[in-house]
């Protein structure tokens, strides 16, 4: 505990794990997620990866989140963990993967209208801005997306609505 207390970014997946398996803690998935949820929002690949492995299957609130998850780890993760969120992107509902887009877009202050997964007009221009400012080429969700989560990241809003 006092390592998270401190603004240890792994030491919240640790509490997660603890909740998951039963040790130490009653187990509780729920409180796991939600220590997985903290890790993630400090920033570690890990607790990235660790949190969209739980919740991918889940709601289509919970798969977005998923997929924001996983396009954290294909910005910042090792070329291991990258490859394996790349492919999850690659893969993911195109829907999901557009309304995903979106909402960290409009997180990180560009208009893109309404986040309903269709690429309209405004996300086209929030896309475009997006590129010309961090001089990225992507043009695709997929591949857009962790470029997105990355300039979120650094521009010090959170990642996700987490608390």
């Amino acid at each position: 505990m006092r390592a998270h207390q401190g603004g240890h970014p792994t030491a919240a997946q640790s509490i997660g794990d603890y909740y998951l398996k039963g040790e130490d803690f009653p187990k509780d998935r729920a409180a796991g997620i939600d220590w997985y949820r903290q890790s993630a929002a400090r920033g570690a690949v890990s607790g990235n990866a660790g949190l969209a492995r739980l919740i991918e299957k889940g709601t289509p609130d919970e798969r977005r989140e998923a997929l924001q998850a996983w396009a954290f780890v294909a910005w910042r993760g090792s070329e291991k963990a990258a490859t394996e969120a790349r492919a999850k992107l690659a893969g993911a509902d195109a829907t999901d993967l557009a309304a995903t887009l979106q909402t960290v877009l409009a997180q990180a202050g560009f208009d893109v209208g309404t986040a309903d997964g269709q690429l309209g007009p405004k996300s086209r221009a929030a896309m475009a801005e997006l590129q010309s400012q961090t001089g990225t080429t992507a043009d695709d969700p997929a591949t857009l997306l962790p470029q997105a989560v990355g300039y979120l990241f650094f521009r010090g809003k959170p990642r996700i609505d987490l608390f």
